[in-house]
């Protein structure tokens, strides 16, 4: 089975991450760098199973699983953007929007 480079990269960062998670904003912080690369995805066009399948990958609880597969599918309810530019603003809005939503816990809690 093949990954992408930014599933590989971000499984690196995610491994990483939750060794060294010493508070809420942190763990928010790699929260919102998953979800930009959820985004990332849907803006290439990669399929959402895919991104589904490889939740193992980077989350070992099952609440963090189920939670991840909520803005999985947030990402795939929208279309994708025509332009890049278009494409970068969604990124960095979904990306912005799923940080301030766990420093709130209203995702993610632990």
């Amino acid at each position: 089975m093949r990954y992408s480079p930014v599933l590989l990269v971000a499984f690196a960062l995610f491994a990483n991450a939750q060794t060294t998670t010493t508070s809420r904003a942190d763990y928010c912080t790699s929260i919102s760098s998953y979800a930009e690369r959820i985004m990332l995805a849907r803006q290439a066009g990669q399929p959402k199973e895919s991104q589904l399948q490889s939740l193992a990958l980077y989350f070992t609880q099952e609440s963090e699983q189920a939670a991840a597969a909520e803005l999985i599918d947030e990402a795939w309810k929208g279309k994708q953007a025509s332009t890049e530019r278009r494409q970068q603003i969604k990124t960095n809005r979904f990306r912005e929007n799923v940080e301030e939503d766990c420093l709130k816990n209203k995702i993610f809690p632990n």
